[in-house]
């Protein structure tokens, strides 16, 4: 069976990811795709300028972070159903962190045999961000990765 690990972030690169994975793997092969989002909060104020008490032990799910987490399910949903509409099977998965030392530890510990990722991401800066995010996935991976333009 072939791994793939294809990281999404809601940009038209994830279609072009997806159909692009197809291509190359229509041989019939048994392949499983891992569609990752790495989700990230961006919160409106510095976090040390709440003052709210948090019992000892607990954590607490802030609005922001159910936003992004919502945001981030969506994201991997939408990639699922591409993916799975040109004939390969799909794994969802989110996680937190920075995005492409989160991407390069999931494709270690899953085990995949290619990472799959889009040029740039959604939006101009997020974009920019994307294209260093592909940039060092592409240098430091131990495996191939795919950079769809």
């Amino acid at each position: 069976m072939v791994r793939v690990l294809m990281a999404v972030d809601g940009s038209d690169h994830d279609a072009e990811t997806a159909h692009a994975l197809a291509h190359l793997l229509r041989d019939g092969r048994d392949v499983e795709v891992i569609v990752l989002n790495v989700a990230h909060v961006t919160l409106p104020v510095p976090p040390e300028e709440f003052e709210i008490p948090v019992p000892e032990g607990e954590e607490i799910i802030t609005r922001w972070e159910l936003e992004a987490k919502q945001a981030a399910d969506e994201i991997v949903a939408g990639a699922e159903r591409a993916i799975r509409d040109v004939g390969l099977r799909t794994i969802g998965q989110v996680e937190w962190g920075d995005a492409a030392t989160t991407i390069l530890e999931t494709a270690e510990s899953e085990g995949v045999d290619l990472i799959a990722v889009g040029s740039r991401g959604a939006g101009q800066v997020s974009g920019y961000l994307l294209g260093s995010v592909s940039s060092r996935v592409t240098h430091q991976a131990k495996i191939p990765v795919l950079v769809v333009h």
